[in-house]
């Protein structure tokens, strides 16, 4: 059970608030993730350079669900209509809120309303924990190479 979070609204998104998105995975990358990735590690996974070409794409066709706290964008996550889980982040300054959790319950509510029977996903080291808690399970610790750099993530699921 996924305790509330005070002042949470969590609302359906579309592709058009892909700009804020892509900002706010960059900010969770840099902020939260540095305390399990390198600097390297992090450069190469969100440079800082980097521009959002791609990413409005990437979530065309998923369902996104955007939590805010009041009138401030607090995290986002993503469903691919096969039950790929493919974002799951939370802005640095919402971070330790219980905001991740309440996310990854909704999309655990939307597979489960359009009758999957599995979901998957691709977690980093500094989500495994929180998808864990809903019940995800490791199938198996991966090295991903992302411009040059290695980077641990873990191929999870949850049964339905």
């Amino acid at each position: 059970m996924v305790k509330p979070v005070d002042d949470l609204l969590i609302e359906t998104g579309d592709v058009e608030d892909a700009p804020a998105l892509f900002a706010l995975q960059g900010a969770a990358i840099h902020g939260l993730a540095a305390r399990d990735y390198s600097p390297a590690q992090l450069a190469a996974w969100a440079p800082p350079d980097r521009a959002g070409g791609g990413f409005a794409e990437r979530l065309a066709g998923t369902t996104i669900l955007v939590a805010w706290r009041g009138s401030a964008l607090a995290g986002f996550a993503n469903l691919t209509a096969d039950g790929l889980v493919d974002f799951l982040f939370v802005h640095p300054e919402a971070a330790g809120r219980g905001i991740g959790a309440s996310l990854l319950g909704a999309v655990i509510d939307a597979g489960r309303a359009r009758g999957l029977a599995r979901l998957a996903a691709h977690v980093s080291l500094t989500a495994r924990s929180t998808f864990e808690r809903q019940g995800f399970q490791v199938e198996a610790a991966q090295k991903v190479q992302v411009r040059g750099e290695v980077l641990t993530n873990f191929r999870m699921h949850l049964d339905l």
